[in-house]
């Protein structure tokens, strides 16, 4: 099912929107047809109703809102009501109003964050049942890497090129695992490519924070794995074992969802041989180790019982999402090197080798120079580089990305009354010494913390309403 511009829960007016009707013509259809939702009609009779209401002038839409206004206010009480009566959950209504859902999603298209939640907490749902009910509607709405990588748009700035190999990764994972159909029903998923994926780029670019974004999206148990501290097995420390062993109780629904997690192994440059400048216990045994997980399809771990006891589980690894990240400092000497080497031979008057940016140009070659086991490089086919950001990116990371840290610090005055104005050479200075300090998006959080830092302590106290910051605020 498409979703149309001129379209409402999957019914289309665009006939109607060729007349030219008042602002408050949609937004109340759409609050109308919600009214609907909520009520106890089948779903079959509602979507009748709806379609009739497009032949309705605004004023008359206006009469029929008051009306399911009222019936939606009356239904809302009784519910409450025989909750508090009987001093129960009602699970069984509850699980029929989450079908209801279902269903309607299945017959109108997705509905908004914002409906969901008003959903669930007039029916009083439990917040597991509504957040799968959520992620199924983002598999339906983010059902192709562009409409995924539209989604990260939002939240990450820059990154053109890393953005859209991590989400074809994502969308493939999400084929895999069946989470998404693909066109070609008789295709077997087995046959798809398996996005195990290399995301390069120095400390603070996004790569972790692109990760989180999208396995929050959809839903996917997702585990962290410092490769700096991890060990091969047979030496003291946290080892692969121990990662399995956390994605099984990270995943709600067991050990079968958590065969189509992911595991993101972060500095995972740390476990190089020769070049990295920190060394891993065990060395190549423990790249020996990666290789033969990625290899194999399954990996035997130790499972703790809760009573204090030990067991010996297998996981197939076959559908796991896989991502390796490090920054890979130093990587840039033995590119260059390439590349200087490459120019001397038939490649010598290769303008674009020149102009192109050193980090654009790793390849397969330079990570086993660093210290990669050659095996295990191969079985990486996927690269996605990440930038140090620029000051025009970190300026839109500040005014304009979700879930920037700066919103945090607005809200804290908000909750407390005051007003926040912050001038733009304030914004200009601090993305200068954030691009200075190469440190990347972590710093704006330093940075805003110094500069606010004796203003937010006093500021439950303050009488004042509007605190300004300047320039010399900040220096």
């Amino acid at each position: 099912m498409n979703n149309r511009p001129n379209s409402f829960y999957g019914i289309d007016f665009s006939d109607k929107m060729k007349v030219q009707q008042p602002k408050s013509w949609k937004n109340k259809l759409k609050k109308l047809s919600f009214y609907l939702l909520c009520s106890d009609l089948p779903v079959s009779k509602a979507k009748k109703t709806i379609d009739s209401i497009k032949k309705l002038s605004d004023a008359k839409i206006t009469k029929l809102l008051a009306t399911y206004q009222g019936q939606h206010q009356q239904f809302t009480k009784l519910w409450k009501s025989l909750s508090e009566e009987h001093n129960l959950h009602l699970y069984k209504a509850q699980q029929d109003q989450i079908k209801r859902l279902e269903t309607w999603v299945g017959n109108f298209g997705p509905l908004s964050n914002a409906e969901v939640r008003e959903y669930a907490q007039l029916f009083d749902l439990e917040k597991r049942e509504v957040d799968n009910l959520q992620h199924k509607i983002n598999y339906w709405v983010y059902h192709s890497p562009a409409k995924i990588k539209k989604y990260l748009d939002e939240y990450v700035v820059g990154q053109e090129g890393a953005k859209k190999m991590v989400c074809w990764a994502f969308y493939n994972h999400l084929l895999r695992t069946g989470k998404v159909k693909p066109q070609n029903r008789s295709l077997k998923l087995k046959d798809l490519p398996k996005s195990n994926i290399l995301l390069l780029g120095p400390s603070g670019s996004g790569k972790t924070y692109t990760i989180n974004i999208l396995a929050k999206l959809f839903g996917l148990p997702l585990i962290k794995a410092d490769c700096a501290s991890l060990v091969s097995s047979g030496y003291v420390g946290k080892n692969l074992s121990d990662i399995f062993s956390q994605l099984v109780k990270a995943s709600p629904g067991g050990q079968r969802e958590a065969e189509k997690g992911i595991i993101f192994f972060d500095e995972w440059d740390k476990i190089a041989e020769s070049f990295g400048t920190h060394k891993s216990v065990g060395g190549t045994e423990l790249q020996t180790e990666f290789l033969s997980l990625i290899q194999k399809g399954e990996y035997t771990y130790t499972s703790r019982h809760a009573h204090g006891g030990y067991e010996k589980r297998t996981i197939r690894t076959d559908d796991i999402l896989f991502i390796f990240g490090g920054a890979f400092s130093g990587i840039e000497d033995i590119t260059t090197k390439r590349l200087d080497n490459n120019r001397i031979g038939f490649n010598g008057n290769n303008e674009e080798a020149d102009k192109a940016p050193v980090l654009k140009s790793v390849n397969h070659e330079d990570l086993i120079q660093y210290g990669l086991l050659p095996e295990l490089v191969n079985r990486i086919s996927y690269v996605a580089i990440f930038d140090s950001l620029r000051k025009a990116e970190i300026l839109e990371i500040m005014r304009k990305s979700k879930e920037s840290v700066l919103d945090e610090f607005k809200a804290y005055f908000k909750a407390h009354n005051k007003r926040l104005i912050i001038k733009n050479e304030v914004y200009e200075g601090i993305a200068e010494r954030v691009e200075a300090s190469g440190k990347g998006a972590r710093q704006i959080n330093n940075l805003l913390l110094e500069l606010f830092r004796d203003v937010i302590f006093d500021l439950p106290d303050s009488t004042e309403k509007t605190f300004t910051f300047s320039k010399e605020d900040l220096n």
